[in-house]
């Protein structure tokens, strides 16, 4: 099992027991929010666009209003402006965020939010519930209001986006969010192919047996860092093999797991598997 490092706002990894697919499965929860920084400057981790999403920039992290309730704990109100002093027009302005998400199943997202005048909450282009579309108080004042949604045909493998409609009537607009994103992580062995697809279940990397003799042969290949590509060393000068391999080429199989599923002789554990057993293990994924 490798480590995997996610640059995300804030991340909670947790133990749920055993995966349909063997192993152990794990819940990882990502918070996301609005105003992550100091006031008055701009937050890196929400955009907005003034021309229909041609162009996007960062939004402005602001002071909040004296009419608007305390920012939900961990965020600031961000707004398209530099301050809540600023008179807007009646407009809409749709600001944005992203998450990644891979190999999970059973996705949840709860959005808490206080805006002025109203909000309006997407993921990945589908509205998940909005305030009243009216200049009231209550959008911005005393608790957040909270949207959920488990509909698992809208989260993506890979990059999801978050979006906010911020509606305003007149006078300042600014909003403050907290988004919590929550799945069931769909790979036991953390070698980043999903279950599902993952032929050798308890990998491990770096490899733990290959090579036994403490290096690769030239145009050998195991798994020696902590990523997941194959690696080799190079024969003569420069020459190397002229390809490469990841750990989804070989359907989620280290060398070590290969060398038992070909059954292939001790030489391969000495010095990594050959060319030809890479490419014999690949080609018989794809007959």
């Amino acid at each position: 099992m490798r480590k995997t490092v996610y640059s995300l706002m804030a991340v909670t990894i947790a133990l749920l027991g055993t995966s349909l697919f063997g192993g152990q499965s794990w819940a990882l929860t990502q918070t996301l929010v609005s105003g992550d920084g100091a006031i008055g400057t701009r937050d890196a981790n929400n955009e907005f666009t003034l021309d229909g999403g041609a162009n996007f920039q960062d939004a402005y992290i602001v002071q909040k209003h004296p009419a608007y309730a305390n920012p939900i704990p961990g965020t600031n109100f961000i707004s398209r402006v530099s301050s809540v002093g600023i008179s807007l027009p009646k407009e809409i302005v749709r600001f944005r965020t992203t998450f990644e998400l891979d190999c999970f199943i059973n996705p949840s997202l709860t959005v808490l939010i206080h805006a002025d005048n109203w909000g309006e909450i997407f993921l990945n282009g589908v509205s998940i519930g909005s305030q009243p579309k009216a200049e009231i108080f209550p959008n911005f004042q005393g608790s957040p209001e909270s949207f959920t949604t488990t509909d698992a045909g809208l989260f993506l493998a890979g990059t999801n986006i978050l979006e906010f409609d911020l509606g305003n009537f007149s006078g300042p607009a600014a909003f403050d969010y907290e988004a919590t994103v929550t799945v069931a992580v769909n790979d036991a062995d953390d070698d980043g192919v999903c279950d599902d697809e993952d032929l050798c279940l308890g990998t491990i990397i770096p490899e733990a047996t290959v090579p036994s003799k403490g290096e690769l042969n030239p145009n050998h290949w195991a798994l020696l860092d902590d990523d997941e590509n194959f690696d080799t060393v190079t024969k003569g000068r420069g020459k190397g093999a002229g390809r490469s391999y990841t750990i989804e080429d070989t359907a989620g199989c280290s060398c070590e797991q290969i060398i038992e599923e070909l059954d292939l002789g001790n030489g391969h554990v000495k010095h990594g598997c050959s060319n030809s057993a890479m490419d014999d293990w690949v080609s018989s994924l794809n007959p």
